[in-house]
C-alpha cells in the first residue's frame, strides 16, 4: 500500500499531464479498488495492478518494465523469443532443449486462445497504438508471473504452449518457467542477417539516421 500510494501521488506529480488520454476520476477510483484489493493479492498480483495502473496513462513513455524493475528479480520466463508478424506470434528463438520450436506459430496459452491472451496483456502496456503492444507483450506472453496473475496459467513453475507447425500441424508443449538470468540468451538480440534490413544497420547506435537515395527519403531509428 506503501507502494500504491508513492505511485498514486508521485505519478500525477511529475508526469507532464497524466490526464491527457485519462480522467483524474477514473485513476483515483483505480487506486482505490486496487488499494481495497491488495490484502487479497499475491505480490505478482500486485504488481501487474501496478502496472495496469501506470498504464492507464496511456502512452508508451509511461509503464512498468518487468524485465529491468528490481522487484522483478525472482520472476521465471519460459525460454521462447516471440515477435508478432502478421500471420500471428511466432517464435523466433528458443534454448537448445526446445530447438524443433523455431518458426513455430504460438496458438494457446493455458488453453486458451493467443487473442484472448493478448487481450489480458494488452491493458497492461501504457500505449498511443496497436504496435507499441506487439512491440511489448512478447515478453508479457512468456511471463510465468504475469499469466498466473492473469489466471492464464496455473501455480506451479510450468505452462502449456499449443502451437503450429509450418505444415499446420499442432505441437503442445509444457515448459518449464526460469529465471531471467537463464533463458537471458534467448531473449538477446539476434545478430543481422546480411545484407541486414535497414531497422537492424546500427545496432550499436541509440539514435541514427540514413538517406536513401533510390527513395528519395531519410530512414531513422530510435532504440
Amino acid at each position: 500500500r506503501q507502494d500504491l500510494n508513492v505511485l498514486a501521488t508521485e505519478l500525477p506529480a511529475r508526469h507532464l499531464d497524466l490526464f491527457a488520454h485519462l480522467s483524474r476520476a477514473d485513476f483515483d477510483a483505480a487506486v482505490q479498488r486496487l488499494d481495497a484489493a491488495i490484502p487479497t493479492l499475491k505480490d505478482p498480483e500486485i504488481v501487474v495492478e501496478l502496472m495496469r495502473l501506470s498504464a492507464m496513462a496511456g502512452d508508451g513513455h509511461t509503464w512498468a518494465n518487468p524485465q529491468v524493475a528490481p522487484f522483478y528479480a525472482g520472476w521465471r520466463f519460459f525460454p521462447l523469443k516471440l515477435y508478432w508478424y502478421p500471420d500471428g506470434l511466432r517464435v523466433v528463438r528458443t534454448d537448445m532443449a526446445n530447438a524443433g520450436l523455431q518458426g513455430h506459430r504460438v496458438v494457446q496459452i493455458g488453453g486458451l486462445p493467443i487473442e484472448a491472451v493478448e487481450r489480458l496483456v494488452t491493458p497492461l502496456v501504457s500505449h498511443e497504438n496497436d504496435n507499441w503492444v506487439r512491440a511489448r507483450s512478447p515478453l508479457m506472453l512468456v511471463s510465468l508471473e504475469i499469466l498466473q496473475a492473469l489466471k492464464v496459467l496455473p501455480d506451479g513453475a510450468a505452462g502449456r504452449f499449443v502451437l503450429e507447425g509450418p505444415d499446420g500441424g499442432r505441437v503442445t508443449a509444457d515448459l518449464e518457467a526460469k529465471s531471467l538470468a537463464e533463458v537471458g540468451p534467448v531473449f538477446a538480440t539476434l545478430p543481422a542477417p546480411a545484407p541486414a534490413p535497414l531497422s537492424l544497420r546500427h545496432p550499436d547506435l541509440n539514435y541514427w539516421y540514413e538517406y536513401l537515395g533510390v527513395q528519395g527519403v531519410v530512414g531513422k531509428m530510435a532504440e
